[in-house]
């Protein structure tokens, strides 16, 4: 996750005790705008609905018109 393109955190630990000290989770802060913007252009580049649609909030894929089915356009 990245807000101003300077710092990025990137893992899975939650913000609680348990995690902290026990489920050994961890994050990684970069501080960086050069290696925040290498992995934002790689994790636009592997998101795939701008290209290919994604899930509605009913769970249906759609393509990137909105349209249930590409091939009928309904």
């Amino acid at each position: 996750m990245s807000i101003d393109g300077q710092v990025a955190i990137m893992g899975n630990a939650n913000m609680d005790s348990l995690s902290w000290f026990h489920s050994q989770e961890a994050n990684t802060m970069i501080d960086s705008p050069m290696i925040v913007k290498e992995w934002m252009d790689a994790l636009y580049r592997n998101q795939s609905t701008n290209a290919y649609g994604k899930l509605d909030t009913d769970g249906i894929w759609r393509d990137v018109y909105g349209k249930l089915n590409p091939k009928n356009g309904k």
